[in-house]
């Protein structure tokens, strides 16, 4: 019998699918208090399967599926876990793949690891789905099988590394339990055979051969040389944009243009509140009126008033500066409305920041930029800084498309660091891009990370530049 099952293979057993497992039932104990001869059939095919899966995949399978043609049992799930690691459901009756976020998957490993907590691993346990359970439990309340039997699975240690959980809506009794447990001893041993013994490569002097092994790694690491290169986030930006500035004091009342869209030469884009400086032109104006009244009266009287000539040259110098006034009132007024010297496409975040917003003479506004004239500019954190120089080699990945890396080369780099958010300090680098680059569409605003190149280092410099540092600035050497 032994010889013949040694050679049944396991796809030439037919699974029993989940409709014949629902529909199946128990064999019933014989008269004298032992099992019919179905269920030893059932029992010596089971074996025969067993010892003919090929791999865990199987083997797992074949537990939660298999099992009810020997036991009355409604689910199976098969859990493994270990001394430092929490339960983990791998395998569940009728199911092809067991899914992560179910909520009934995460309340079986749950229970499995309240109930494993109170035993030393290696014993069965019988749990009831009752109210307690299901108070600290919520998930269970739905659970049909009320009844479970946890049946640790141990390895020739004597270590469990894994458990079946049983589920039915019936109490278990003596007998269950004792079937169950033959047949965690029938996949345990199953399971160790196919993982087989952990097997070392290295030499009976474990300390000798990993010494030998890391010095060697050391010396092949210190020989290949690889090019430092460093990633940072960097953006498509604007080349020789012209700067729109706060051309006099006041207030602003609104953009008159859409971020980002295009503007002719000439075209008013912004327009300052003029309530104040058409007043000061009128009383400019006015003011220019009364000298040149007084003027006018004095030049009469001076042929007979000898003071009122002396007062007529004070009343020729206060006219022309009340028209020199009136004068820079109505420049100051043809200002209001700021023109684009350029045409180009428009760069500012939102008009609505703008409206009623106070500004200083020569507070930038915004850009205008041609937007065929672009290049790439880096914010390279002092952390990751590296020795890179301009003639380097520049890649960049967008984030909207990481597949096609656009290629620059480094034109400046920045000197000092500035900030460039609350926390972070860069510095500021700037890449021509290829001719090619330019072909591919891309617009001024695009993000993505930048990975530059610097000289070629030694392999181990690559891979421990970030340790040694952190180590020089914890040591202080």
């Amino acid at each position: 019998m032994d010889n013949t099952a040694r050679k049944i293979k396991l796809e030439k057993v037919t699974p029993i699918s989940a409709d014949q497992q629902s529909t199946m039932s128990a064999p019933k104990p014989s008269a004298g208090g032992g099992y019919s001869i179905d269920k030893l059939k059932n029992l010596v095919t089971l074996q025969a399967n067993v010892r003919a899966v090929k791999n865990e995949r199987e083997l797992t399978y074949l537990i939660t599926n298999d099992s009810r043609i020997i036991i009355d049992v409604r689910q199976i799930f098969l859990v493994r876990h270990g001394r430092n690691t929490k339960p983990r459901v791998i395998s569940v009756s009728s199911l092809m793949q067991v899914e992560r976020n179910a909520p009934l998957i995460r309340a079986i490993e749950k229970h499995v690891s309240h109930i494993s907590s109170k035993s030393d691993g290696t014993n069965p346990i019988t749990s009831t789905i009752n109210d307690d359970v299901m108070e600290k439990n919520p998930d269970l309340r739905d659970y049909p099988f009320k009844e479970f039997l946890w049946m640790p699975m141990v390895n020739d240690k004597g270590d469990s590394f894994a458990g079946i959980l049983f589920a039915r809506d019936k109490a278990w009794t003596g007998n269950d339990e004792k079937i169950c447990e033959h047949l965690a001893q029938i996949y345990s041993y199953a399971w160790t055979k196919i993982a087989g013994p952990k097997r070392s490569w290295l030499p009976k002097k474990p300390l000798v051969g990993l010494a030998l092994l890391l010095a060697i790694a050391a010396g092949v690491m210190t020989v290949v040389k690889v090019p430092l290169t460093t990633l940072a986030p960097a953006q498509i930006t604007a080349r020789n944009a012209a700067v729109v500035s706060a051309p006099m004091d006041g207030i602003i009342e609104r953009i008159l243009v859409e971020p980002n869209s295009t503007v002719e030469k000439d075209q008013p884009i912004i327009r300052y509140d003029d309530v104040a400086l058409r007043n000061d032109v009128e009383l400019a104006s006015k003011n220019v009126n009364v000298m040149a009244a007084k003027e006018r009266q004095l030049t009469h009287s001076a042929f007979v008033d000898i003071e009122a000539q002396h007062q007529l040259a004070i009343a020729k110098v206060e006219l022309e500066l009340s028209q020199a006034e009136l004068v820079y009132k109505q420049e100051l007024l043809s200002q209001t409305t700021v023109l684009s010297d350029v045409e180009g496409v428009v760069l500012f975040d939102d008009p609505d920041e703008w409206k009623g917003r106070p500004v200083h003479t020569g507070l930038r506004i915004l850009r205008i930029a041609n937007p065929t004239e672009i290049q790439l500019t880096i914010n390279l954190p002092i952390s990751d800084a590296i020795a890179a120089e301009p003639g380097n080699k520049v890649r960049m990945y967008l984030d909207s498309s990481p597949l096609e890396p656009i290629n620059a080369t480094l034109e400046r780099v920045g000197y000092e660091a500035t900030q460039v958010s609350p926390d972070t300090l860069a510095y500021k680098l700037t890449a021509k891009l290829d001719d090619k680059a330019k072909d591919q569409g891309l617009r001024i605003g695009l993000r993505g990370t930048a990975q530059v190149y610097s000289d070629d280092v030694s392999l181990f410099f690559f891979l421990f530049r970030r340790p040694i540092s952190a180590l020089r600035q914890m040591i202080g050497l």
